[in-house]
């Protein structure tokens, strides 16, 4: 918005350049043509001002001023009986038109000169010699009458102390030019100064106390166009300085200390424009600046200030449709709208607000009708209820607010940024609103009416309760806002009395009382970032949060290209017993900071971010434990990981070998020929049957295959404690046997078929306590373990949460056996590529089943093409189930 200043200057521009109209005062009352506006001094002469703006229609031009035609000279002490030459003047205006051709000039030297009674029926102009000296005294009668189609130009002069029932000094029905003209002191019942019939233009001319019962200046019936004028001081009983019922045009004029209004616009079927002009002072009982009645108008780049009105709207106040752009309002009051009170359609935009007042409603702006108002500040505005908006209405209409800013506003009772009531409708979009005092937005509508709040940040408001948002018996759903650090005496930052409140995807927290209170309400809050991973009543009061925005730090590392990548995130809810995804862009936008210290790593980074996710990755130059601290919205979480070098060092190609089922060194040796890696042999907690694993050890001795215990760890959904700890007995022993490199857990979940005791953490931290015996005996000992294949489902029936096994495995085997699903290879592909994504912190090869439905070995094409299928997705080698249902051995995956 461009910077409206209150001072003897008005910018326009004009052809990209800058004029300043500071030709005449804001204040005079007398008759001296030197007037002052703050402490400078300016004298209004012909030759210092000059109509250059190309905004407004020049009239001049219709006038047909020839250099042709003749000028005749008045004077004072010259003889109405001579020819009216320079050196023989008449002595007045009158007889000059009496001998006057179309297209003639009558110059009036200086002096004061009393007339009245004049018609005008030519086209004619008339140029006093300077405003200062040239004054044609009415004496209390009628000056000119402008004749229908007369074109007429009047220049560098003043008018004064004329009377008559309409347009004290001129009652035009023709064409009327002004410029440089002083109406002083005029009165009429109709336009004190001017009666407009016709078409009438003014160019920086100076109205001054001038009186009428309606127009104490310009009763205005068809066009005027007005350009750099002052309207001081003026009186009128009923309406306005201006009263206008047709077109009107006005850029760069000022009214000042003007009674009953400035301008009042009533039942005009035209637009009325208002450019760049200034208000100040003015008094009435309804829009001492602007009263437009039923009538369109269009305010821009215009300034208010100090203008009263006892009743509605100090600055403007309407009932037709209004767009006001680019102006401001400063220390205006009213008993209804401070500044603006209107009672149609009316938009605003790129407007200031301050300091405006209403000893009721609506400090800046009162409406009770559609108002829509776009990129506004309003500032220390004041009022009963609404201290910078107040909108109520009858019918069912919309209060629109948009990227605009409210700051300091004050209620002594209900809205000090925004209030709403009745049948009115709040749309309220991405706007700050902070350090208002009392119930920043107040609603209280009637049933039916649905309000909205999107992407606004209330923050440090005061008030007794509902600091921020004060919601009575309403419906209103708040989403993708801010809601933090207001203070409340008593509770509820966001409050809810009796009314249905909806606050999703906002971030709400450290409000000094309550955040979130209901009181005989619905409210739901749900996919809140509370500012912290936790909910309790400090945060909703009265009513259930069923899920809350969960911040979460993933620190990863990656041995083959020796790089660390942590990733702070706020894309997902937690319901005090799982996590589920969200789509965080309908969030508010998140600060995350990210440091990683340690491995040779010190970096940080600190992005605001849209989609709820922040990354920060660098390489690593050695084994250590590298520490990683993630901050957003007063929660800092921290992240310590032991970097160390992986026991895989190669893709795997793995058997499973079931209990019973003979190994001999021929077997052995072929494996070692097709380039197998590692074998799982099955063992029995139940019988401590080991004496296959035993055989292979023995038999893989000395050889690059390792040997798995391939244990069967739970059997249907028992999950206990004893059945856990029996396990990690048995296991403990098995990792005692010579020859022994790892463990394959199998069975280690739920049967599936009993959704209500699946529990996945209980399967993780099982897994967890298995890897601490282990790498407690043995950090080289390998632990793997079997999962379904079953995507999203392994971890909602099974309790296998491939994220969080990952932690503690080497390898997680997912059964991806395509005849068992009765799918192809690219189910192989799609499952395998799910597990790699998710399992973030160990090695995943999948497993490949040997045989069909009807046991029927598969070839070793069909194998490597599986293979080859799943590696190209991510799996670390190929895993085969079973050894004793291989027609043939397939390469290995080093090989393939």
């Amino acid at each position: 918005m461009n910077n409206i200043e209150l001072n003897n200057d008005i910018n326009i521009n004009d052809n990209d350049k800058s004029e300043s109209n500071n030709y005449i005062s804001q204040n005079s009352q007398n008759e001296d043509d030197t007037y002052s506006t703050n402490d400078k001094t300016t004298q209004m002469t012909d030759n210092t001002t000059t109509a250059t703006a190309s905004d407004i229609v020049n009239y001049e031009s219709n006038i047909k001023t020839a250099n042709s035609n003749k000028v005749i000279y008045v004077s004072l002490k010259g003889n109405d009986n001579n020819s009216g030459t320079k050196g023989n003047p008449l002595k007045s205006v009158k007889n000059a038109l009496k001998i006057a051709k179309n297209y003639d000039t009558i110059y009036v030297l200086s002096g004061t000169y009393a007339e009245h009674g004049i018609l005008i029926d030519k086209n004619i102009t008339i140029v006093g010699e300077n405003p200062k000296s040239t004054i044609i005294n009415a004496q209390d009668k009628h000056l000119f009458t402008i004749a229908t189609n007369a074109r007429v130009s009047i220049k560098t002069i003043t008018l004064k102390n004329a009377f008559d029932e309409n347009g004290g000094a001129i009652y035009n029905k023709g064409y009327l030019s002004m410029k440089h003209v002083r109406m002083y002191s005029n009165e009429a019942r109709n336009g004190g100064a001017i009666y407009n019939k016709g078409t009438l233009y003014l160019f920086k001319s100076l109205f001054t106390i001038n009186t009428a019962k309606y127009a104490s200046c310009i009763y205005n019936l068809n066009s005027l166009e007005a350009n750099k004028c002052v309207f001081t001081s003026n009186k009128a009983a009923d309406f306005a300085a201006i009263y206008s019922t047709a077109y009107m045009n006005l850029i760069s004029c000022n009214f000042t200390n003007n009674v009953n209004s400035s301008i009042m616009i009533e039942n005009s079927k035209k637009n009325s424009i208002i450019d760049s002009c200034l208000f100040t002072d003015n008094k009435a009982i309804h829009g001492a600046g602007i009263y437009a009645k039923n009538s369109p108008l269009q305010v821009k780049n215009t300034y208010f200030e100090k203008n009263t009105a006892t009743n509605y709207g100090a600055a403007i106040y309407t009932s037709g449709t209004t767009t006001i752009s680019n102006s401001k309002f400063k220390s205006n009051k009213a008993e209804n709208g401070g500044a603006i009170a209107t009672k149609n359609t009316t938009t605003i935009t790129s407007s200031n607000f301050d300091s405006n007042t209403a000893t009721n409603e609506g400090g800046g702006v009162y409406s009770t009708y559609e108002l829509k108002v776009t990129n506004a500040k309003f500032e220390n505005n004041q009022a009963q209820n609404g201290g910078a908006i107040g909108s109520t209405s009858n019918v069912k209409k919309t209060t629109n607010i948009e990227s605009s800013t409210f700051i300091s506003n004050k209620a002594k009772l209900f809205g000090s940024a925004v209030y709403v009531t009745n049948k009115n409708q709040l749309t309220l979009k991405n706007s700050l609103i902070t350090y208002n005092t009392n119930r920043s937005v107040y609603l209280r509508c009637d049933n039916g009416i649905s309000n909205t709040i999107t992407n606004c940040t209330l923050t440090k408001n005061r008030g007794d309760t509902g600091s921020a948002i004060f919601n009575q018996k309403s419906v209103v759903t708040i989403t993708k806002s801010t809601i933090t650090k207001n203070n409340d005496s008593l509770k509820g930052a966001i409050y809810n009395n009796q009314g249905k409140t909806t606050v999703n995807y906002c971030v709400i927290g450290e409000n000094n009382k309550i955040d979130v209170c209901n009181y005989n309400g619905d409210v739901n809050a749900n996919y809140i970032w509370w500012l912290k991973n936790s909910v309790n009543s400090q945060n909703a009061n009265g009513f259930a949060v069923n899920n809350w925005v969960y911040f979460k730090l993933d620190v990863e590392s990656n041995e083959s290209d020796k790089t660390v990548a942590a990733t702070a995130s706020v894309n997902q809810v937690y319901d005090g017993k799982s996590f589920s995804k969200i789509d965080a862009t309908k969030l508010p936008a998140f600060t995350i900071k990210i440091t990683i210290n340690g491995g040779g790593i010190s970096k940080s980074i600190e992005k605001t971010v849209t989609n709820g996710v922040c990354s920060l990755n660098d390489k690593y130059s050695k084994e250590d434990t590298i520490s990683t601290t993630a901050y957003t919205y007063n929660c800092k979480l921290n992240n310590n990981l032991a970097i160390k070098s992986s026991l895989i060092k190669s893709k795997i190609t793995s058997y499973f070998v079931q209990i019973g089922y003979s190994v001999t060194q021929s077997m052995v040796n072929s494996w070692i020929n097709v380039g197998v890696t590692d074998v799982y042999v099955q063992v029995r907690v139940s019988t401590n049957d080991v004496a296959n694993l035993k055989n292979v050890a023995s038999l893989c001795k000395n050889t690059p295959i390792r040997v798995h215990a391939w244990v069967i760890c739970f059997s249907g959904d028992d999950v206990s404690t004893a059945r856990q700890n029996a396990v990690r007995s048995f296991i403990k022993n098995v990792i005692k046997i010579n020859g022994v490199n790892g463990v394959c857990l199998d069975y280690v979940r739920y049967s599936g078929l009993k959704l209500s005791v699946v529990n996945p953490n209980v399967i993780t931290n099982f897994v967890k306590s298995v890897n601490n015996d282990i790498k407690g005996y043995d950090s080289s000992i390998q632990l793997s373990a079997c999962v379904f294949a079953e995507k999203a489902g392994t971890k909602t029936y099974y309790g296998q949460d491939y994220l969080e096994l990952s932690r503690y495995l080497d390898v997680m085997l997912p059964m991806t056996y395509k005849y068992d699903y009765h799918a192809g290879r690219e189910w192989l592909k799609s499952t395998t590529e799910y597990v790699v994504s998710h399992a973030k912190y160990c090695k995943v090869v999948s497993v490949l089943q040997t045989y069909d439905t009807s046991l029927t070995k598969l070839s070793q094409a069909e194998l490597e093409a599986d293979a080859r299928a799943v590696m190209s997705v991510g799996s670390y080698g190929y895993s085969l189930f079973r050894c004793g249902l291989i027609s043939s051995y397939p390469r290995s995956a080093v090989n393939l």
